[in-house]
């Protein structure tokens, strides 16, 4: 389909039912319809329309409600039972339009590959200039966004940190993101303490971001989070806040530490030892940590998280004992230890020396 520049509007009138568009691998694709003056009868409020665009020249962006519209954006404008997005490959995406950040019950979003597209600008191309209707806009409705590989993204946009409905985030490969900072480039992010995501969350993935130095407060404040994955930071010191401090100690009355029942892990080279944030999650039940290679010691506090019940330690080779504090986790049922040479060995049944530390937990496998 290398010569296709526009979907031809007869093929519209005939979808009054459409529900699912994907356009893939259309290089020429320029416009979806040449047709703007009347948008195809597509969905009902009944209906849960996805919209699934992956073309190399699409361009979003340039849609002008004065002059009518013009070819790309008149056919999704009227979409307000949108349910579900996903924007995949688009290189001359430069900024997200109008109609997607007004669809109002837009509850999927998933943003891949825009290697020009700055999600904090509007369509003039300003920042801070995103206000959102405080009735009506993707904000109130967004439950779930991916982001991946967006080599222009900063910071995180106002009207994602005002999705107060929001449970599951994930940020991969940004290379460019300070979760930290406003769309200023501020540090000290406060939310607002009736709304936005930190009430809602329910679970966080982080992964390949090279900027991210230390945890944002919204995150910190995350009151009903239950999973959080954490992977390739080589920056991250998730033992400091955002102001540089060390044994962060979180509010009794509120955050993560409250919630959390799952937390991973995964190549983290700054981390030496644990948070007290995570040594406060008494509601913990998993955890991960794999490919760490400057964690040196598990601390004695670890006893707190008495409903922990699975602990997997991989590729920790600087780990070389456990705490004595292992012995008092009862609900522990699993316990995995891997590519931790000095730790495997002294975890042997036959003459290890922290054997009689873990001989309560039901089963235990190395390697």
């Amino acid at each position: 389909m290398e010569s296709l520049e526009c979907v031809p509007e007869e093929c519209w009138k005939s979808l009054a039912s459409l529900e699912s568009l994907r356009i893939s691998k259309c290089p020429g694709l320029t416009s979806l319809s040449k047709a703007a003056t009347t948008p195809p009868p597509l969905g009902t409020r009944h209906q849960s329309n996805l919209v699934d665009l992956d073309s190399e020249e699409l361009d979003l962006s340039n849609y002008d409600e004065s002059s009518g519209g013009n070819n790309n954006h008149h056919l999704i404008l009227e979409l307000h039972s949108l349910r579900s997005v996903d924007l995949f490959y688009l290189p001359k995406l430069a900024s997200l339009p109008q109609w997607l950040l007004q669809a109002s019950n837009l509850e999927d979003l998933s943003i891949r590959d825009c290697e020009e597209l700055d999600i904090c600008k509007d369509e003039s191309g300003n920042n801070n200039n995103l206000i959102l209707d405080s009735h009506g806009g993707l904000h109130h409705s967004l439950r779930s966004v991916d982001l991946y590989k967006l080599p222009k993204l900063a910071s995180l946009p106002q009207w994602l940190l005002q999705a107060s409905n929001l449970e599951d985030l994930s940020i991969w490969d940004c290379e460019e993101l300070d979760l930290c900072k406003d769309e200023s480039g501020n540090n000290n992010l406060i939310l607002d303490s009736h709304g936005g995501l930190h009430h809602s969350l329910r679970s966080v993935n982080l992964y390949q971001l090279p900027k991210l130095a230390s945890l944002p407060q919204w995150l910190l404040q995350a009151s009903n989070l239950e999973h959080l994955s954490i992977r390739d930071c080589e920056e991250l010191d998730i033992c400091k806040d955002e102001s540089g401090n060390n044994n962060l100690i979180l509010d009794s009355h509120g955050g993560l530490h409250h919630s959390l029942r799952s937390v991973d892990f995964y190549k983290l080279p700054k981390l030496a030892s644990l948070p007290q944030w995570l040594l406060q999650a008494s509601n913990l039940e998993h955890l991960s940590i794999r490919g760490c290679d400057n964690l040196k010691a598990l601390p004695e506090q670890i006893e707190a998280l008495q409903s922990l019940r699975e602990l997997q330690i991989r590729s920790c080779p600087s780990l070389t004992s456990l705490p004595e504090g292992m012995r008092r986790l009862a609900s522990l049922t699993y316990l995995g230890i891997s590519d931790c040479p000095e730790l495997e060995r002294r975890c042997k049944r036959d003459g290890g020396e922290d054997w009689d530390k873990i001989a309560h937990i039901p089963r235990i496998e190395f390697g």
